[in-house]
């Protein structure tokens, strides 16, 4: 039988570079792309990018173009192709195999008990051993999954493989990378093709299920391969363009999420973590979202790193994953309805933002030459320098030091867009949690705060976890640590009050693991940091307690090093019970400098801020005392030192001082110049005539103190405004 021997003029040139071409993919990839098809770039047989699967040909349509770019599908272009040709120099080219399914027959012994069955197709070819049919997807019936048929009694012996959703072929003149001799087409004299026809912009004989199912068959029947579990037939259905680029950006958090709960789980749970993870990524294995090889080698890194294979086994890794993979088969995608589901997701998307050339599902990784091309985020901030956005900053502080007083007004704070240690805060909407403290207490120190820092709180929200039986986060399960629904609660909670800022105190009460087990520690503040700091988009604090030789050594630390770790930013809140004067040190940052200290007294149920300069003037308990007078006897003073009522006579009568002395008048002087600058006191405008105009100060209560007019930290007034 004869089918056209005529080979397409515009595929010789191909075919003529096939020998001594020094970059076998630019040429073929730029041909494949002109015909409509997904070139594939390869280093040896394997692709470079394993977001292959997500690539389409042509140019985007009307509704991509509306996509934030990072939620676009990834395409092609003659221009992309060059740029990665001049990377990978040396780089072989594929084809994906969801447009052109293939057979690759690895045991030539095997052709004459299925040569009937396998369609006739002019574009074959060869690499070390065998050969690949390329067909193209049939109208009516196409080939639902990838099928690998390996030999009973030699279970590393593969027969052949059926190759479609989400693989790719590799495609001549790439060089195979064991013998250095280049893939070539190959003609059939059989079917009357006496020379290779390379592929043209022709489409070649589809190939169907129903012929595949066929092959399985007779290998069953000869007895060559063990019949396997039947799968579903699943849902199978036709996707756009605009539904698979919606799909892409559901699925990458979820198979990240899959994959990240595997490679964490311990031992007791490690086979159900798989089982569970395979099950649920079974459907997108079999629509070409995810390659069942690629999820299988991903899903074997993750169990190698939790050791399931090194106690099972591999043979019981590939038993259970093949198992799950086919239980999960029928299962189908959620439903694209408009519900909103599939929108919420794609704002997860670790893609999103970016537009790259490289991203893997499992890791959201980027070429830093893209990266360089797209605007420099700016840091966000809590309060900048000490505090980052969407981050985990820990306050340590000992029992009875006021910690909790600093982290709830801390807390007022930033509800109300108020200044907290000197930095003016963008208003937030913030929750609180205590599992030390009931509601009785947090409202004591609520209404001593408020009446010093004003009572506009209702962007604050408080909840005592301290009468509840479980009030960990995260708790043992056997030797598993798992979420608890205390944590559930919680994320719900924040979700739907829209909560951007959150407070813990302290830690010990919510980690119900081993404070110095590394492994439980990181995996407790990687689940906050996800789904707390990334996924709600939220600042959060967290008090603890430090060791006893934390304190010792000035390091404020406690249990394992993988707290601080974990944590971008680290604080210690120290009292000295001498002077009165409490220290807030910022002893980590991963954004800002570190030893940057500030210097705090507590006055009437709050911090409030000391200068060194004031601090060498008058004592803690003296200014105190002014304090209070200057309170009782009213807010505005004369400023001149001439006046017979200057503001400084009463100041240094309290202090002792003699103001007859101009050393003493010149101490008070820097003593008002010094609370001016911490916000104690401000100038007022002359008053009066000609020489009788004077000037006056205003005394400001605590209130006025904490809430001064400064700027606004515009790192993240963006979030919310006051």
């Amino acid at each position: 039988m004869h089918i056209g021997m005529q080979v397409q003029s515009n595929t010789h040139e191909i075919g003529d570079r096939m020998h001594g071409h020094n970059n076998a993919f630019l040429p073929t990839a730029q041909y494949l792309l002109s015909i409509g098809l997904c070139p594939v770039l390869l280093q040896g047989k394997k692709p470079v990018f394993t977001t292959y699967t997500s690539y389409l040909p042509g140019p985007a349509g009307s509704d991509e173009l509306q996509l934030p770019i990072g939620q676009r599908p990834l395409r092609y272009s003659h221009a992309l192709l060059q740029t990665w040709a001049d990377e990978y120099p040396g780089a072989n080219v594929g084809m994906l195999t969801s447009q052109r399914p293939c057979i690759d027959l690895d045991a030539p012994a095997i052709w004459e008990a299925i040569a009937d069955l396998v369609p006739v197709t002019p574009h074959v070819k060869r690499g070390k051993k065998g050969k690949t049919f390329i067909y193209s997807v049939h109208p009516t019936d196409p080939v639902r999954r990838t099928r690998t048929f390996v030999n009973r009694f030699n279970k590393s012996e593969m027969l052949l493989e059926v190759l479609a959703h989400g693989r790719q072929t590799v495609l001549p003149p790439s060089i195979h990378p064991e013998t250095g001799l280049p893939y070539e087409w190959v003609g059939m004299p059989e079917w009357g093709y006496m020379v290779g026809v390379p592929l043209g912009p022709e489409a070649p004989p589809p190939i169907s299920q129903a012929q595949v199912d066929a092959i399985e068959a007779r290998l069953e029947e000869l007895g060559l391969t063990r019949k396997r579990a039947e799968r579903g037939e699943g849902l199978c259905r036709a996707i756009s363009d605009h539904e698979r680029v919606r799909y892409v950006a559901y699925l990458a958090p979820k198979l990240a999420e899959k994959l990240a709960a595997v490679r964490e789980a311990m031992a007791g749970s490690r086979q159900d973590a798989l089982n569970g993870a395979c099950y649920a990524l079974s459907p997108w294995v079999r629509e070409g979202f995810v390659g069942e090889v690629e999820l299988e080698e991903w899903m074997r890194e993750a169990c190698e790193a939790n050791g399931y294979i090194r106690d099972d086994g591999d043979k019981a890794f590939t038993r259970q994953f093949r198992k799950a993979l086919d239980d999960g088969w029928g299962a189908e995608l959620p439903d694209l309805d408009g519900t909103g589901r599939v929108e919420a997701a794609m704002g997860k998307a670790p893609l999103s933002g970016i537009s790259p050339a490289v991203a893997v599902f499992s890791l959201p990784v980027v070429r830093a030459a893209d990266m360089l091309t797209q605007p420099v985020p700016q840091r966000e901030w809590l309060v900048r320098g000490w505090i980052p956005h969407k981050q985990i900053t820990l306050l340590y502080g000992d029992g009875g030091t006021g910690k909790t007083t600093l982290l709830l007004q801390l807390a007022i704070a930033a509800s109300q867009g108020a200044t907290w240690m000197g930095v003016k805060l963008a208003r937030h909407k913030v929750l609180f949690i205590t599992a030390e403290d009931e509601l009785s207490e947090v409202h004591y120190r609520l209404d001593q705060m408020t009446r010093l820092l004003g009572k506009d709180v209702g962007d604050l929200v408080i909840v005592s976890l301290a009468d509840l039986e479980v009030a960990e986060l995260m708790s043992l399960d056997g030797k598993t640590l798992k979420p608890t629904p205390t944590l559930d609660s919680i994320c719900e909670l924040i979700g739907r009050q829209g909560v951007d800022v959150v407070m813990m105190d302290p830690i010990a009460d919510l980690f119900g693991g081993n404070e110095i087990d590394k492994q439980q520690v990181t995996k407790f503040m990687r689940m906050l940091r996800k789904r707390i700091a990334f996924d709600l988009g939220c600042s959060l604090v967290i008090a603890a307690h430090p060791s006893s030789d934390g304190m010792r050594t000035g390091k404020g630390t406690s249990g394992s090093m993988a707290w601080s770790n974990s944590a971008r930013s680290r604080m210690y809140f120290s009292h000295d019970k001498e002077t009165g004067i409490s220290t807030l040190e910022l002893m980590k940052s991963n954004r800002s400098k570190v030893g940057e200290s500030v210097s705090l007294k507590w006055v009437d149920g709050v911090f409030v801020q000391v200068s060194e300069e004031v601090r060498a003037l008058v004592s803690p308990e003296a200014e105190a005392k002014i304090m209070a007078r200057l309170d009782k006897e009213g807010p505005i003073y004369k400023y001149g030192s001439r006046s017979d009522d200057w503001v400084g006579f009463m100041i240094g009568l309290e202090l002792g001082e003699n103001l007859a002395n101009p050393k003493g008048k010149e101490k008070v002087r820097r003593l008002l110049d010094g609370w001016e600058k911490l916000g104690y006191v401000k100038k007022l405008a002359k008053t009066g005539a000609g020489k009788n105009k004077q000037d006056y100060v205003q005394w400001l209560s605590y209130g006025d103190k904490i809430n001064l007019n400064l700027p606004v930290d515009t790192s993240t007034a963006h979030l919310r405004q006051p």
